[in-house]
């Protein structure tokens, strides 16, 4: 921006210091980059849950879609979504993450909440991933800086081992690993396949397939022993997570989900002679902006460089009369009178006034042709961003503002995928958290709330208990009963469907 001068390459901005040439920023990139993810600010996305077996039912699916919306709520989420796509957008890469934590001081049942990363470069992923979303990443570091008397008073029994060493090797000129005030921590998640048999049995008239990990040793041999039990070895995956402060692992313990907890949302990606380029939608306007800003600086020196005197005269002409052609310039006199002959009676020539300074018409055409290539690199043009155009009615502007949107609409798409995974995640992790009875409020899509029994031990995924006018008093939910995926699009939130109602009708 102004005040940094990033958009400015080192070399030529030192340059032009030395030189006291003007190095103007007019972030153009800015506005472009932010059109985008303020949009997805306006029309909020929510991923929906679908049941597909094991006795879920469409009102079991949508009870997870309205626990999900609780981790949203109770987590601020929107707050890491924005974090996320903003750097998604400038810089081709955000994150966000899901945590464990104790619903409150007062008790031992544990939440998920999605929290933010402020730093996306502080996030290293396993590079070998296949999938978009990351989901199959075998492991990822995160670094962090957190203040010394935290991690002591945490973990006390390594106060005084807490030493200042550099535990990626003496020529790595990263030797802040740990110092007087802070201390670099690592976590470090590790997906290890564990040997397992799927064992599917007959129970109470219906078939139920579960792992041998999940039963215990005298029912998995009575299982066994029924005629029409089936079992074949599998894989489970287990997450271990470490965390090392300095060169010393202080903590570790076992993820309880079946992912590594991190969600990226990318720009564009790919894959140029096996070299992996990853962008967001800054890049490509990078050279029409350095072209703008070198335009609108060369054309304030073409004007500061040309001359400001308005009056040129003889300096005999106006001798004895200094202080009245001094003032010239701030003074409105009535008349200015200079010696219009010199001592032998020759006429002296009369003062002139000289033309105010001009604009280069080349720097203009310049920064003119910078803003259009701006947009034809960016796919947003003039009338697409709000500026007036041929059209006139509203469904024609909201025609053409379409089209811009369709021009970047991989990054509402990415992010989407990131959402997707979010959901899969949660998921995955909340019947390991939901393992004892409680209840839940829930904030609905339109803002009326409600609760749900969460009860491991019901026999079916959801029953509904209702009053005698027919209204649902009681929403009872057990979430480790069926298997549950996300739709494979993401549809407009509650508040953004009422959105386009009312466009609609009106």
């Amino acid at each position: 921006d102004s005040d940094n001068g990033y958009q400015w390459p080192n070399e030529i901005r030192r340059n032009r210091d030395v030189d006291s040439r003007p190095c103007l920023t007019m972030n153009l990139i800015r506005q472009h980059n932010k059109n985008i993810s303020n949009e997805a600010r306006k029309n909020k996305a929510s991923p929906k849950v679908v049941g597909t077996g094991n006795g879920a039912t469409e009102d079991s699916a949508a009870c997870f879609r309205d626990l999900i919306r609780h981790v949203e709520v109770i987590s601020n989420a929107q707050t890491a979504y924005t974090i996320a796509r903003g750097w998604q957008i400038d810089g081709g890469i955000g994150w966000w993450r899901v945590v464990t934590d104790y619903a409150g001081f007062d008790t031992f049942d544990q939440e998920a909440f999605i929290r933010p990363v402020n730093d996306p470069l502080s996030v290293y992923m396993d590079p070998d991933i296949q999938q978009i979303d990351g989901s199959d990443a075998r492991f990822a570091f995160v670094f962090d800086n957190v203040p010394r008397d935290e991690i002591e008073e945490s973990y006390p029994e390594y106060k005084n081992q807490l030493l200042g060493v550099n535990p990626m090797g003496v020529g790595s000129g990263d030797t802040d690993w740990v110092n007087k005030r802070n201390v670099r921590i690592c976590e470090y998640f590790r997906k290890e396949m564990v040997p397992d048999v799927l064992v599917s049995f007959m129970y109470e008239g219906s078939r139920k397939t579960l792992l041998r990990s999940q039963l215990p040793e005298n029912i998995f041999e009575a299982v066994m022993a029924a005629p029409l039990t089936k079992s074949r070895e599998t894989q489970t995956e287990v997450i271990e997570w470490y965390l090392i402060v300095g060169e010393q692992v202080i903590d570790r313990t076992v993820w309880p989900g079946k992912f590594i907890p991190l969600v990226r949302v990318i720009g564009e990606e790919i894959v140029i002679e096996g070299i992996l380029d990853r962008k967001g939608h800054t890049r490509n306007q990078k050279d029409p902006q350095r072209m703008f800003n070198y335009n609108a600086s060369s054309q304030v020196e073409f004007v500061a460089l040309q001359s400001k005197t308005p009056w040129l005269a003889p300096s005999a002409a106006i001798e004895e009369y200094e202080t009245m052609w001094n003032t010239a310039n701030v003074v409105n006199h009535s008349v200015l009178v200079y010696n219009a002959f010199d001592d032998d009676g020759t006429p002296r020539p009369t003062p002139t006034r000289q033309g105010p300074p001009n604009a280069s018409p080349a720097f203009q055409v310049g920064m003119d042709t910078a803003f259009n290539q701006m947009m034809m690199v960016s796919g947003q043009w003039q009338n697409q961003m709000g500026m007036q155009g041929n059209e006139r009615t509203g469904k024609a502007i909201d025609l053409r503002q379409q089209q811009s949107a369709t021009s970047v609409f991989h990054f509402q798409d990415n992010y989407e995928v990131g959402l997707r995974f979010t959901a899969t995640i949660l998921i995955d992790l909340l019947p390991r958290l939901y393992d004892t009875r409680r209840v839940i409020s829930i904030l609905a899509d339109d803002g009326t709330t409600f609760d749900v029994e969460i009860d491991p031990a019901l026999k079916e995924a959801f029953v509904a208990r209702q009053a005698a006018n027919g209204e649902i008093v009681r929403r009872i939910f057990n979430p480790s009963i069926g298997k549950y995926s996300v739709a494979p699009s993401v549809g407009p939130a509650y508040g953004t469907k009422r959105e386009e109602a009312r466009d609609a009708l009106s």
